[in-house]
């Protein structure tokens, strides 16, 4: 079957017509020139700086001191209150004194029949002595009431010795503060049992000082090999008249880490 020319011959017409319909291209020009760069000159500074090195650190106290008792007893009051600062001499803790003070007063009555023991063996010993010169006396008798004289002042300074021990015992009933500083919370409350002594003592507290303080930092090998060169050639911030000099921030002080 064959076709006919005539559609092809119009179908060529409408291609060329479309085509005379579509806007002429513009022949490409050269692009347009870049605006120059604006830079900005300054002359250079000429100061002195210092060079910092910055650490993280962490603060101590200079002293610190666990409070324990020197008794056993029980515990019967507390006169601070938690965290808060007290002086050296103050009173923090006072154990039941009522038994160290009737044990004072019983070592009392003791020391003073001790004494009055001395005075009858030494009364004793001087007519010993009368009756010896006299010839009234044996010198056995004699020197047993020497003896007596002896001991009976061995006794008394054994009361005395008593006595001072229970005053003691009556002193440590009242724990008191040794250094200044700051207290922690209390680790008994009053009615516990206190135990005393050098082993196994009851720990009431602790204190830590405030003025001074110590600052530890960790610093790399470096800095440290570097500080002590200058240290060993006596030059730069090692010298006495220019020390080195620290400053401290908390981790969010951010205005005083800015130097000029």
């Amino acid at each position: 079957m064959k076709l006919s020319p005539a559609p092809i011959a119009f179908s060529t017409l409408i291609c060329l017509g479309l085509a005379s319909c579509l806007p002429k291209k513009e022949a490409a020009g050269p692009p347009p020139a870049m605006p120059p760069t604006v830079v900005s000159v300054e002359h250079p500074v000429k100061k002195q700086i210092t060079e910092w090195d910055e650490f993280t650190g962490r603060l101590d106290a200079s002293a610190s001191v666990n409070l324990y008792s020197q008794v056993t007893g029980y515990l019967k009051s507390v006169h601070f209150q938690d965290g808060s600062e007290v002086k050296k001499g103050d009173l923090l803790f006072t154990v039941d004194p009522r038994p160290f003070k009737a044990t004072l007063d019983m070592t009392v009555a003791q020391q003073v029949q001790a004494r009055v023991k001395l005075e009858l063996t030494r009364n004793e010993f001087d007519r010993a002595t009368k009756l010896l010169a006299a010839k009234a006396i044996s010198a056995e008798d004699y020197d047993t009431r020497a003896k007596a004289v002896r001991e009976a002042e061995a006794g008394l300074q054994v009361a005395d010795a008593t006595v001072e021990k229970a005053k003691l015992d009556v002193e440590y009933t009242e724990i008191k503060a040794p250094v200044d500083g700051r207290i922690g919370r209390r680790l008994m409350d009053p009615g516990g049992l206190v135990v005393g002594g050098p082993m196994g003592a009851s720990l009431l507290g602790s204190i830590v000082s405030l003025d001074p303080m110590y600052c530890y930092i960790d610093a790399d090998e470096l800095t440290v090999l570097r500080y002590q060169r200058l240290n060993r050639t006596g030059g730069g911030a090692a010298k006495e008249e220019d020390r080195i000099q620290c400053e401290m921030a908390l981790a969010d002080d951010v205005a005083s880490r800015t130097r000029g």
